[in-house]
C-alpha cells in the first residue's frame, strides 16, 4: 500500500473516531429539591401525580412511595418518605437542557 493511501485511511479513521466521540451526548443534569409537609404519603403521591400530569409529563407510574413521569426533554420523580409527624417530599428532575430541567422542577414544585 502506498504512503498516500495509508495516510488517507489513517486520516479517515481519525475523523471517524473524532466524530463518534463528539456525537456522544453529555450526561443529563440532575436537579432536586425537598421539603417537609404535614400530609400522608398517599396524599403526597396523589399531589405528585397531579403535578406531573399537569406539567404534561407522560408514562406516569407510581408505587407506594414514589411517582415518576417523563417527556421528550426530562424525566421527573417525586419521592414521599413518611416520618412520625410529617412526610418528606423530594422532587428530582433530569434532562440534557439544564435550563429546561430547572424550569420543570420549579413548575412541579409550584403545582405540588
Amino acid at each position: 500500500m502506498n504512503g498516500g493511501i495509508k495516510t488517507a485511511l489513517l486520516a479517515l479513521a481519525s475523523l471517524s473516531f473524532t466524530t463518534s466521540v463528539a456525537a456522544q451526548a453529555e450526561p443529563p443534569g440532575v436537579y432536586y429539591s425537598w421539603r417537609e409537609s404535614e400530609i400522608s404519603v398517599s396524599q403526597c403521591i396523589s399531589r405528585a401525580q397531579a403535578a406531573l400530569e399537569g406539567e404534561g409529563l407522560e408514562n406516569v407510574l407510581a408505587d407506594a412511595t414514589s411517582v415518576a413521569g417523563r417527556s421528550e426533554a426530562v424525566t421527573a420523580v417525586f419521592v414521599c418518605l413518611e416520618h412520625p409527624d410529617t412526610t418528606t417530599v423530594m422532587v428530582i428532575v433530569a434532562g440534557e437542557d439544564d435550563t429546561q430541567a430547572v424550569q420543570v422542577r420549579e413548575a412541579l414544585k409550584a403545582k405540588f
